[in-house]
């Protein structure tokens, strides 16, 4: 591991599938947040649901759902880039006897508010 044997304090990330958990060099582990994690907490749709925009009222479809890695604030101690696990969503706008409409995609931490401040989920 990068970090045995070395002295001065310094955060190594280390990712997995699935997991990101940042150690010290004293071994002890200061955060453990995964995928799934995310998906629960922000109980996210799922693809093939609707939703519907809060700010303009137009429904939209969740065509694909995928982890990835966000990227956040560098860390203050080391000031070495950090990533958080997240969750994407594309989204479909929904338009009644036309070809389907315009395409957007967000992606989601378990720490930010934006897809309850801005959708809710049009069919439970």
């Amino acid at each position: 591991m990068p970090w045995e044997g070395n002295e001065e304090f310094q955060n190594t990330s280390i990712f997995g599938k699935g997991v990101c958990i940042t150690k010290y060099v004293m071994g002890d582990v200061i955060m453990k947040e995964t995928h799934d994690a995310v998906i629960k907490g922000k109980k996210l749709p799922r693809v093939g649901q609707t939703v519907r925009s809060r700010k303009y009222g137009t429904l939209w479809r969740v065509t694909e759902k995928r982890e990835v890695w966000q990227d956040t604030s560098d860390d203050p101690v080391t000031g070495q880039p950090r990533l958080l696990p997240a969750i994407f969503l594309s989204y479909t706008q929904i338009k009644r006897g036309r070809n389907p409409g315009k395409k957007l995609g967000y992606a989601y931490t378990l720490n930010d508010n934006t897809f309850e401040a801005n959708w809710e989920i049009a069919d439970k």
